[in-house]
């Protein structure tokens, strides 16, 4: 049975393939499945608990036999959606200064202030600045990412030797 489209996030490595399923039972909460095979996706919180609850997902289409909410572990619980969208905005920066090389206070700014513009009740934007980390808390990451793909020149009229023999 088809229930819906899929709404995909990052992951920890920063990929599209953490989709989440709103909950229609509980208002204000997301189910979070991640990626096992091609088209099947696992939930997050079963899996700690040692149960395997699968939804596959055809040409960003959520399809199973069961409702994604029904036969999940008695312990797991849903996720809030504004942790839900804390992480979505979170790892959307990261992303960002690791492909564009964007510096980290900047991406952080941009991260920040998107948050205003994508909720509109003020209710909505606090649920997410309490969830979303501090500037010191992302700092040495936000770093680490930016130095992985980005080199840094200290003089772009100074070419060194080496990438001056590339050149020629």
């Amino acid at each position: 049975m088809d229930f819906g489209e899929a709404r995909f996030i990052r992951t920890r490595t920063l990929k599209q393939q953490l989709l989440v399923f709103k909950s229609e039972r509980k208002l204000g909460f997301s189910y979070k499945f991640m990626k096992t095979k091609a088209h099947e996706f696992s939930c997050c919180g079963c899996s700690k608990f040692g149960k395997w609850r699968s939804v596959s997902v055809v040409d960003g289409r959520v399809f199973g036999k069961k409702h994604p909410e029904d036969d999940h572990d008695d312990r797991c619980e849903p996720f809030p959606q504004s942790e839900i969208d804390a992480l979505e905005i979170d790892r959307d920066m990261r992303h960002s200064v690791r492909e564009t090389g964007k510096r980290p206070r900047d991406a952080f700014s941009e991260a920040v202030s998107s948050i205003t513009k994508k909720f509109k009740t003020s209710e909505e934007q606090e649920a997410v600045v309490v969830r979303f980390p501090s500037y010191p808390e992302v700092r040495r990451q936000l770093i680490r990412h930016r130095t992985s793909q980005h080199i840094p020149v200290p003089n772009p009229l100074d070419i060194l030797e080496t990438l001056n023999l590339i050149i020629e």
